[in-house]
């Protein structure tokens, strides 16, 4: 299946079990490969106004189809100090997201 970059950003980004994370902001392209390396996902809702940003590594996603798309409950995220530089480091977290 092909989906277009402006489709892809409009698709809801869902956990295993059901937390709505955000939709897709922008992608991280690994040039040598020319391969998708991560999502980088705008974070939805106010229990995320201190985690802004999401990185999704691709190996993270379960599925993707034209409705959502669902990954891990497990997820990166940006380290603050990183979020201007040309290429964001990730750490994960080191918890399950919750609801």
């Amino acid at each position: 299946m092909l989906i277009h970059l402006n489709d892809l950003q409009n698709i809801p980004i869902r956990t295993q079990s059901g937390k709505m994370l955000g939709k897709i902001d922008n992608l991280i392209i690994d040039a040598d490969s020319q391969s998708l390396f991560q999502y980088l996902v705008k974070a939805k809702g106010i229990k995320n106004i201190f985690v802004p940003e999401l990185l999704i590594n691709r190996d993270q996603i379960i599925s993707i189809s034209k409705e959502e798309i669902i990954v891990e409950d497990s997820i990166l995220t940006v380290k603050p100090e990183q979020e201007n530089t040309k290429e964001k480091e990730a750490f994960s977290t080191t918890s399950a997201v919750s609801d």
